[in-house]
């Protein structure tokens, strides 16, 4: 069977995408990434000293998304607030805590594929992350037409799970071509 090849530019033109933040969706949203670093130590033998070996000494995460949707949740996760539910107002600053988010799902389906057979399908990948808080601010623009508003930037750093000792997990998976169902 040959391999069909799939438009870079029709993959990153959207989704659908859905992210879930401790269980609730957060709505529409638009230029998701994820950041992935780590620094190194090099273990050094002989003379003159010479790396035999390489380990990790740190690594660190942050995803980024623009939220689209305005509502108390997307502004308080904005903000670094806590908001209780049904809240109307919140309130900014006068505290140094940023609030703990968990359960962290970001979810990308990919355009119908060919599979095997006739049947179609649609790859998926699933980001999981247990923990994470809100790593920085940004900035919003107004405007007077309500229609050029910007999305909520939300930058969240990503934080280590203290059970299994690690970030989250990167899944890939297919699902149905009628994905979501209607």
């Amino acid at each position: 069977m040959a391999i069909k090849t799939i438009n870079v530019s029709d993959l990153l033109a959207g989704g659908p995408y859905t992210l879930k933040i401790n269980g609730e969706d957060v709505g529409s949203f638009k230029s998701p990434s994820l950041t992935f670093e780590y620094t190194t130590l090099e273990h050094l033998v002989g003379y003159p000293p010479t790396p035999d070996h390489v380990i990790k000494k740190s690594e660190t995460a942050t995803l980024s998304v623009n939220l689209e949707e305005w509502n108390v949740s997307n502004v308080a996760r904005f903000l670094g607030v806590d908001v209780t539910s049904g809240a109307t107002t919140l309130t900014i600053g006068g505290t140094a805590g940023v609030p703990e988010l968990n359960s962290i799902e970001l979810e990308i389906v990919f355009p119908d594929i060919l599979g095997e057979g006739d049947a179609q399908y649609k790859k998926q990948m699933k980001l999981f992350f247990h923990r994470a808080q809100v790593a920085t601010g940004g900035t919003v623009a107004f405007s007077d037409d309500m229609g050029e508003w910007s999305a909520l930037p939300l930058t969240l750093t990503i934080l280590k799970d203290p059970d299994t000792n690690t970030l989250g997990t990167w899944s890939f998976g297919t699902v149905d071509a009628d994905y979501p169902s209607s």
